[in-house]
């Protein structure tokens, strides 16, 4: 006898950890109820999500100045190639032309002081580097919004 209820009691035990307690009702409100994993919005409060989030932007700051700077260098090669050709020209034409020499050496210097303004401009209008991420849920109310802002 002892035996039986020693097992009924390990078995209540059990049972009111395994499933819903006695006097359970389904549907009533739960109140202070959480998941055993955090949510979305859980994780991008936390320092883990602002260091996910952080670790982005500087990646993609980081290939936007990649790019720029591969661009910078394929212009400037260009550039080279394209002066490099009217010198040749120029050359072609002193060879023809000896009062031309003066003509082409303003234009050198003309050439020369247009490529130094460009060079300088373009550093001065760099656009500022920003880095958005959406991590909104898909459910959230500000997409929804956006969608019927779009429509109209």
């Amino acid at each position: 006898m002892e035996d039986v209820t020693t097992i009924l009691n390990m078995a209540r035990q059990l049972s009111c950890r395994t499933s819903a307690p006695a006097g359970w009702n389904p549907q009533a409100p739960v109140a202070g109820f959480a998941t055993p994993n955090p949510l979305p919005h859980m994780l991008r409060g936390g320092a883990l999500g602002a260091l996910q989030l952080q670790e982005a932007q500087q990646a993609l700051v980081s290939k936007k100045q990649q790019q720029q700077q591969q661009l910078l260098q394929e212009q400037q090669q260009e550039q080279e190639e394209r002066d490099k050709r009217k010198q040749e020209q120029e050359e072609k034409k002193k060879a023809a032309n000896p009062n031309a020499a003066a003509n082409a050496a303003k234009r050198v210097k003309f050439d020369n002081r247009a490529k130094q303004q460009q060079q300088q401009q373009q550093q001065r209008a760099r656009p500022v580097m920003t880095a958005d991420m959406n991590l909104s849920d898909s459910s959230s109310s500000s997409s929804g919004e956006d969608d019927d802002e779009m429509e109209e």
